[in-house]
């Protein structure tokens, strides 16, 4: 039997001392709590002591001391505290069924171990957040797990939280798990690869769904700006070539140019819609009134998570912007210099899909070509309207 620092015993302890004084005094990073029994207290005890951690009140130490002349003191300390999930072994262990009927039952069904109820997700509508939510959305934000990855921050049930998400590579896990290693006394990571689901009911659904659908990976491959597919044409393909020719490039240097412009502009349009996504998903994770209760601190997290996204796009139209206008006519740029600026997350998402699918129809290979000087101008005013 290991002695165990359990706040609920000793509270049955002490509740048979017979006298009312007890005393606290602050040693350290600790506080310690005296509590005397009786003189004539049939235990032989003289007095009991708890000690617990001045931050969070976890017990450290109990003392027992007896009375007498040669009074003793037995003190039990912790070593160690760690979380450890709840398997069938040890709901078995600590099962609160009668001992002989427990026997009786493992004679006859000596493998069934007890049902185990598994704590079940919330959504954000019926939960708060946390100060530890906030921690760990920063801790996935630092390693971009925010943009456009199935990686969710859970509330569960039983007041715990869970990090979900599946990725596409081994590698990518060990970066999320990482980040996640400080808070491994608290939350419970789930982080999959496709080839491991075996039916995808092994993934829970997002905690608040966004109407607003990610780009399919497919959109960020680079081979499909290529301006050579059969029987597809980059509606701009001709005039970036063209550009290219003028600035002095041989034809295979405007070929590779045409290449290269191109991706460039598909992957900025992608992440400028992914950081747009990011930012509303914050606005869903963290509503008002989900974070009525967090300290100024938790608050001013948030609040940078959401300035770092906002940065991001700001620099993205503007590279998007700069691109474009080597490209089009001085007069087209002027043209779009004095639009508002928009700040509301849900129009600021809105115009990043538009971008993104303006971007993807003008510099990758299409069956249906669009007009190209309208939706140039018309994506110019998107991008100035996103902060460009």
């Amino acid at each position: 039997w290991v002695p165990d620092m359990s706040v609920a015993q000793f509270r049955k302890l002490i509740g048979q001392r017979q006298a009312p004084e007890s005393s606290a005094r602050k040693e350290g990073s600790a506080y310690e709590l005296h509590f005397p029994f009786v003189a004539t207290h049939p235990s032989g005890i003289r007095e009991v002591m708890l000690r617990v951690d001045s931050s969070d009140y976890s017990p450290n130490a109990i003392s027992i001391l007896t009375a007498g002349t040669s009074g003793n003191e037995y003190r039990f300390t912790r070593t160690l505290l760690s979380s450890e999930p709840r398997t069938a072994e040890i709901a078995r262990l600590f099962s609160t069924e009668p001992a002989a009927l427990r026997a009786a039952s493992s004679a006859s069904h000596p493998a069934a171990p007890p049902v185990l109820s598994r704590p079940a997700p919330l959504s954000y509508s019926s939960t708060e957040a946390s100060q530890t939510e906030v921690a760990i959305s920063q801790a996935l934000h630092n390693v971009d797990a925010c943009l456009g990855e199935e990686v969710y921050i859970f509330p569960m049930s039983d007041g715990t939280l869970l990090v979900q998400g599946l990725v596409d590579s081994a590698a990518r896990r060990q970066t999320i798990r990482n980040a996640l290693r400080p808070f491994d006394a608290v939350v419970h990571v789930e982080v999959f690869l496709a080839r491991e689901l075996k039916s995808g009911s092994e993934l829970y659904r997002p905690p608040d769904e966004m109407t607003e659908q990610l780009p399919q990976e497919a959109s960020s491959n680079a081979s499909a700006t290529s301006a050579e597919l059969p029987g597809a044409t980059m509606p701009l393909y001709s005039q970036l070539r063209q550009h290219f020719l003028a600035a002095g490039k041989t034809s295979d240097e405007a070929e590779k140019q045409v290449s290269v412009y191109s991706n460039e502009l598909v992957t900025t349009a992608r992440q400028t819609f992914l950081h747009a996504w990011a930012l509303r998903r914050l606005d869903h994770e963290f509503s008002g009134s989900r974070t009525r209760q967090l300290p100024i601190t938790s608050l001013a997290e948030v609040e940078k998570l959401r300035q770092d996204h906002r940065r991001w796009i700001s620099t993205l139209t503007q590279h998007q912007a700069e691109m474009l206008e080597e490209i089009l006519p001085e007069s087209s740029a002027r043209a779009v210099q004095g639009l508002a600026r928009e700040s509301d997350t849900e129009t600021i998402l809105r115009l990043a899909q538009q971008q993104n699918e303006l971007v993807r129809s003008l510099f990758t290979p299409s069956q249906k070509p669009l007009a190209s000087d309208l939706g140039l101008h018309h994506l110019l005013e998107v991008l100035h309207r996103m902060g460009a």
